[in-house]
């Protein structure tokens, strides 16, 4: 088989060839172990991959240069071609119309254009010439044909077909290209220099797997037909799309005043107390399955029973034992335990006796510690503590340096119920000096006081230290060198 790109007449073949690069050369190279799906990324130029009905496509891109596009086409975009720009363009609905460039005005001339219809779920795909008028004789032409590349018109390849001249008012049924087991469409679009024609405007339309959707309902089995489908419904169901559960219980097959439930396939009769069996037609002894409990004595009756309840339980089964704590006999807070035909009750902190009735004097123990004085109270007891000390039990020595009393870094020493700062200006715990004194170290010391600068220089007070302004012709610190 020759599968060189077409051979179109003279144009093509000598201008064409010198005119465009190709790659792959129109060969069906691609795909050569048969793959179905995108799972091995086959598609070259970053291309997406796209999983469909019949296997893998390409959404193979269109590349602008400076003049023109270069189009990639193939299985795997491994062909690319050279086409004017603006008129190669790539088809993924599963309907439309698929125009000459400019339509309805008319095509420019020396036109190269390449496009592709690619539909994921297509099975078939199926073109009608709605209006067509290219310049005869094969100078301006459009070949369009099945696959993802661009072959030429062969023998070999019977779904490839080269359109010229006006074609529009032909019968439909000469106007129809159906494609079958397909999802790609190629079309390649070429103009001479000379006169242009109207153009054309090819509708297409794609049968789709129908099921892919998942139409049918319950569990249906979908069956694929010509643009259309059927399902095939599970036991219990009807319906175009199995949507709707057969009502078995249209037949009212549950008897003795029983309720019917429909299920799917099959149906369900819930009986009155007494009544059993799938229709409800056998009436119970209502005390053999042991209805009464907590040893209860049953008495039969016709539909239904009585029982009679041992000491401590209540309710029709003697199913609920009897709250013994309804009367909150435990006082004081206390917690009250039901138990059968009896009750406990757990006491409150501080009380005690079997109702909790009875207040415990909590300063037994003297808890007060550094001579607090406890006073009972009802389930506590408080402490006043002596000066100085706090907390629950007066265990705590107020730090009375917590405010921070002593000033300019003065160092706070806690006592009981008081406390005396270490100030600055001497040196106590190694602690240094640094010009506070009074109470609270609030008063700066004046350093000079002392007249520690000689020879009539000027002392200047600082914190925690002084310094000697010089008169003239002494220096050091007091003032002292010549």
């Amino acid at each position: 088989m020759n599968y060189e790109l077409f051979k179109l007449g003279p144009r093509f073949n000598f201008e064409l060839f010198a005119q465009f690069q190709m790659v792959g050369r129109g060969c069906q190279l691609s795909n050569p172990q048969g793959l179905k799906n995108c799972s091995s990324d086959p598609c070259l130029e970053n291309a997406p991959c796209v999983n469909a009905t019949l296997g893998y496509y390409c959404q193979c891109p269109v590349v602008p240069t400076s003049a023109e596009e270069i189009v990639y086409s193939g299985q795997n975009c491994d062909e690319s071609y050279r086409g004017n720009a603006g008129c190669n363009i790539i088809y993924y609905d599963s309907e439309g119309n698929i125009t000459s460039p400019g339509y309805p005005n008319g095509y420019p001339n020396r036109q190269d254009c390449y496009s592709h219809l690619k539909i994921a779920d297509a099975t078939q795909i199926t073109l009608i010439l709605e209006e067509f008028n290219l310049e005869p004789p094969l100078r301006d032409a459009l070949i369009f044909g099945k696959g993802p590349a661009i072959y030429e018109v062969d023998p070999m390849q019977p779904d490839i077909y080269e359109l010229d001249g006006d074609r529009t008012s032909l019968p439909l049924g000469e106007r129809t290209y159906v494609f079958n087991d397909t999802n790609q469409i190629f079309f390649y679009f070429y103009s001479d220099k000379n006169v242009v024609y109207p153009g054309y405007r090819i509708s297409y339309t794609a049968d789709v797997d129908s099921c892919m959707s998942g139409p049918c309902f319950n569990d249906a089995t979908c069956m694929d037909e010509y643009y259309d489908y059927s399902c095939i419904c599970a036991p219990g169901y009807e319906g175009r799309n199995c949507e709707d559960d057969i009502d078995e219980c249209g037949s009212m097959p549950c008897v003795n005043g029983g309720n019917c439930m429909d299920l799917v396939n099959g149906h369900y009769c819930d009986c009155l107390l007494g009544f059993s069996g799938a229709y409800c037609q056998i009436n119970d002894d209502d005390c053999s399955s042991d209805t009464c409990e907590n040893d209860g004595t049953c008495l039969d009756g016709i539909g239904g029973y009585t029982c009679i309840c041992a000491p401590g339980w209540d309710d029709p089964n003697c199913q609920t034992n009897i709250d013994e704590c309804d009367s909150q006999p435990c006082q004081n807070e206390g917690t009250c335990a039901d138990e059968t035909n009896m009750y406990t009750c757990f006491c409150a902190v501080g009380y005690t006796d079997v109702h909790c009735e009875r207040d415990i004097n909590e300063c037994l123990s003297n808890p007060c510690e550094n001579e607090g004085t406890c006073t009972d109270q009802s389930a506590m007891y408080t402490c006043t503590c002596a000066a100085g000390y706090e907390g629950d039990n007066c265990e705590m020595n107020i730090n009375e340096c917590m405010s921070r009393p002593c000033q300019n870094g003065g160092l706070c020493v806690d006592g009981i119920n008081l406390y005396f700062c270490v100030c600055t200006g001497m040196t106590v715990f190694g602690f240094p000096g640094t010009g506070f004194d009074g109470t609270h170290c609030q008063n700066n010391i004046d350093e000079c006081a002392s007249d520690p600068c000689f020879n009539g220089g000027t002392c200047t007070d600082g914190i925690n230290e002084y310094s000697c302004q010089c008169a003239p012709g002494w220096t050091d610190i007091m003032c002292e060198g010549v």
